[in-house]
């Protein structure tokens, strides 16, 4: 496996999870403001970053 790969691979998940993670919290302050329409969109943002998530640890570099 290439180390650039691997860091790749590390940089992508970071990201998605990093932005599932920020995602969460703007969600949290937008429902508290009673802002559902931007929760709505929010909800559908941290739906892509789990898919994402998800895609990334189905499909690890590999040797």
């Amino acid at each position: 496996m290439s180390d650039d790969r691997e860091r790749q691979w590390f940089h992508d998940l970071r990201n998605a999870f990093n932005a599932l993670c920020v995602t969460t919290a703007v969600m949290n302050r937008v429902l508290a403001e009673g802002r559902i329409e931007r929760a709505r969109q929010l909800a559908k943002d941290m739906e892509l970053s789990c898919e994402r998530c998800r895609e990334l640890m189905n499909h690890p570099p590999r040797e």
